[in-house]
């Protein structure tokens, strides 16, 4: 029955999930793997081939870790794809560390510069062993897996982007963002606010932001119920990035839009 319950556990997570600590409570106690890594971020660039990663345990037990290189790449919407790669050298790929023990992994690269920046991961993920994928009682422990953004910056940064024209279709406020430059950059708020009648705020919702590499888009789409639609007479909507860009639109609705809401 353990089995089974376990089993099924699993796969849930692994569908809702992905690469995130997960710890569970089954009526009693949970714990789970802690690790610190810095930097959050390494960038490479021509004069700049070599770098490292510090990690600590910062739990109770003594964990092994293994790391690995992907190259990163994101499609017109936003989804991101992985595929391993040898561009980035790691040392060791693999540390096992006691409780509040640090370990140096050492980077490097031999890339040359493009014209677009090269952008790739490093996944830093549990391996847990046998005794510890057991569950004992109430108690179940999860893996942690951690990615690391990489960036090789291009011979030219060109930092360019821009924001299709919102729209409103079939109960849908539809927001793309694109990056036409060469080089990423990082979403911070989405804020979509309707107004009625002499300027009342009557919907409002915002999104956390995320990474928008060059060359792809983001999208973001928020459902409008007819009834909602038929109180607004304005959307406004802003993106932030963290370079402190900005990007706003507005339209008018009217009663045929919200018709077509339906």
């Amino acid at each position: 029955m353990k089995n089974r319950i376990r089993r099924i556990l699993f796969r849930l997570m692994g569908l809702f999930f992905p690469s995130v600590l997960l710890i569970l409570c089954l009526c009693g106690t949970a714990f789970g793997a802690r690790f610190d890594i810095r930097p959050v971020k390494v960038f490479f660039g021509p004069q700049a081939k070599i770098e490292k990663l510090i990690i600590k345990n910062s739990g109770e037990d003594s964990l092994t870790l293994q790391i690995k290189a992907f190259e990163w790449r994101m499609d017109d919407n936003g989804a991101d794809s992985y595929s391993e790669t040898r561009d980035i050298i790691l040392f060791p790929k693999m540390v096992t560390l006691k409780k509040d023990e640090e370990k140096i992994v050492r980077l490097g690269t031999n890339l040359q510069t493009g014209p677009r920046e090269k952008t790739y991961r490093i996944f830093v993920e549990e391996i847990p062993s046998a005794e510890k994928e057991e569950i004992q009682g109430t108690l179940l422990r999860m893996q942690l897996k951690v990615g690391i953004p990489v960036f090789f910056s291009p011979s030219v940064k060109e930092d360019k982007g821009e924001m299709d024209p919102v729209r409103l279709e079939k109960g849908k406020l539809t927001i793309k963002v694109k990056n036409t430059g060469n080089v990423h950059y990082l979403i911070q708020s989405v804020r979509i606010k309707g107004e009625g009648a002499a300027g009342r705020e009557v919907f409002s919702q915002g999104f956390s932001g995320w990474y928008v590499l060059a060359g792809a888009g983001r999208t973001y789409e928020v459902s409008i119920p007819p009834e909602v639609c038929r109180q607004i007479h304005r959307f406004q909507v802003e993106v932030k990035t963290q370079a402190d860009k900005v990007w706003a639109d507005q339209f008018a609705v009217n009663s045929e839009t919200c018709e077509r809401v339906r």
